[in-house]
């Protein structure tokens, strides 16, 4: 054998052994329409020649026949890859195929809001809690559990879903680094984090068995490692943690497709259901996905084939010239809970962007269903600015707001936060006249008030504004008869057995009743951080006699 042919034969073992490990490690799909597939082959191709320029000085043969042609040739399977694939890229972009992105949303524009939203009457279907407010709720709750704190995290990934008919949001507990993987990973991931963004609440709730395959794993234990190797040709979009109607835990794959030319048109065909437990897997065709996983869709994509159908449909070049009839999605998206699933929220406005919506969409994170109401109104950033401006006083910040109808109106809600993230009021603010605003300390009032507000026309009455001084313009209760001075306050410390508010001559008192056998009682206003506090947590407060105060 010569020379060369025996570089040739080491640099493809050793190519083919540099292939098996970054495979293991970076896990790319083998799939033609993936441009991380062809990246990995270019790679490769290059390693491959570099080895093989190596094996010619290990054999001394670079002065024999066919060496040259050998480098050459994989040389020019790589110039050759990357001038195709970027050749294919080019050719499947929405200049060539503008009515075919057009097409891959199909919009309801014929839809009632009045009777499509009718159900998210009921506080109990509002979620309007960021991620961000749910993550700190998550993690003060993992805080107090000392046997896992210093084991876990709380993933950064909250789902949220529709669980037993009311929207929550869930991540599972991730491993705290690579030596804690170690130490726990015959024992698993215990539990995960239920949070209710209806209610501001965060519950830790345990495994009947306990999760092996999760993203935070290591080696085999890897979700996304498991997953390649079951399906090693499926592209996965985006990995969700969900629970079923029972509590049984499963991850959710959404699988992707490239439906126009070889990289454009990008489509959800399918997911793959995995039982982090067992670790067994079955993929579902999109429109075979069991009735209660929410996630299949991921809302930017969504939002994305929406712009698509706005700019496109009359055309690649109307789009980027003329602009006649285009309309896109607001900057941001929220969750609405509805029929059982969850709808990505957001406003839709001109091209123009010019602070105002021409309507809404909602599109169904699992089915892909999308309806558009046209309500003319003021967008999402205009009304969290309103909300913040009724209460500019305490430098406020509105989180993103979700929809709801109120006795037929199109309303914004949302939450009002501090600088440090906790949620402190509820403001409601019209969609269609952004200068309607009504604030509270809790959701309920909240709503209430502008309801009344509504039925006086929009303007908050005198006798709403008056009756016990309840609400001042900004939405905050009024101080109470017989101001008390704090240096008096003593510090205590106390486990919550029960807390309940209570509506007295236009006010809301919240009664703390302890297991000590201790009830104080407060303005909600003067203690809105025990929004965060959950019945049995131990807690530092300043009290009165009856009275009480949270601790700076």
């Amino acid at each position: 054998m010569k020379n060369f042919q025996k570089s040739i034969l080491l640099s493809l073992l050793v190519t083919a052994v540099v292939g098996a490990v970054l495979f293991y490690v970076w896990l790319p799909v083998l799939n033609v329409k993936s441009v991380g597939f062809w990246m990995y082959v270019i790679f490769l191709l290059a390693f491959f020649i570099g080895m093989y320029e190596i094996g010619l000085l290990i054999f001394r043969s670079w002065h024999e026949r066919g060496q040259q042609r050998v480098a050459l040739g994989a040389a020019a399977a790589i110039g050759v890859i990357f001038v195709v694939m970027i050749v294919l890229v080019f050719f499947s972009g929405t200049m060539f195929h503008a009515k075919s992105y057009s097409s891959l949303l199909k919009v309801d524009e014929d839809r009632d809001f009045e009777t499509d939203m009718s159900e998210t009457l009921s506080t109990d279907a509002i979620a309007i809690m960021d991620t961000k407010s749910a993550r700190k709720l998550g993690n003060r709750k993992l805080g107090s559990l000392s046997s896992l704190v210093s084991q876990y995290n709380v993933s950064e990934d909250y789902s949220q879903i529709n669980y037993q008919n009311t929207p929550v949001k869930v991540a599972a507990l991730d491993y705290a680094g690579f030596f804690k993987y170690m130490k726990n990973r015959k024992s698993g991931i215990p539990g995960y984090v239920l949070v209710s963004p209806v209610n501001m609440s965060a519950n830790y709730v345990s495994f009947e068995k306990n999760l092996h395959y999760v993203p935070s794993g290591y080696f085999s234990d890897n979700l996304m490692r498991h997953i390649r190797f079951g399906y090693p040709t499926k592209m996965i979009a985006n990995i969700n943690f969900e629970i079923d109607e029972e509590g049984k835990p499963y991850y959710i794959a959404s699988v992707r497709d490239y439906t126009i030319g070889l990289f454009g048109g990008e489509d959800i065909v399918g997911a793959i259901l995995v039982d982090p437990v067992s670790g067994d897997m079955k993929y579902y065709d999109v429109s075979q996905v069991p009735r209660w996983v929410d996630i299949v869709y991921d809302g930017d994509l969504l939002c994305d084939q929406y712009d698509y159908f706005g700019q496109l449909r009359n055309g690649y070049w109307n789009a980027h010239l003329s602009a006649e009839g285009c309309k896109v999605t607001t900057d941001d998206y929220g969750y609405v809970a509805l029929e059982d699933d969850i709808w990505v929220y957001t406003g839709v406005t001109s091209v123009n962007n010019d602070a105002s919506n021409i309507g809404f969409v909602l599109m169904n994170e699992r089915t892909k269903e999308a309806r558009f109401y046209s309500i003319p109104g003021a967008d999402e950033a205009s009304a969290m600015s309103a909300a913040e401006g009724e209460v500019q006083q305490y430098k406020y910040q509105a989180s993103f707001p979700s929809l709801i109808n109120v006795d037929g109106n199109a309303t914004y809600i949302m939450v009002l936060k501090d600088s440090g993230g906790l949620v402190k009021m509820y403001a409601a603010v019209n969609a269609e006249q952004y200068n309607i605003v009504a604030t509270a300390g809790n959701q309920k009032d909240c709503i209430n008030k502008y309801r009344r507000i509504m039925a006086n026309g929009g303007v908050e009455s005198e006798e709403l504004q008056n009756a016990g001084n309840a609400s001042d313009s900004s939405g905050t209760q009024s101080e109470p008869e017989e101001e008390i001075d704090e240096t008096l306050y003593e510090e205590v410390e106390v486990t919550v057995r029960k807390m309940e508010q209570i509506v007295v001559e236009g006010n809301t008192y919240l009664y703390l009743l302890t297991e000590e056998g201790n009830t104080y009682h407060a303005k909600y206003v003067d203690v809105l951080d025990m929004m965060q506090v959950e019945e049995g947590d131990k807690i530092t407060i300043r009290v009165y006699e009856d009275r009480f105060l949270c601790v700076e």
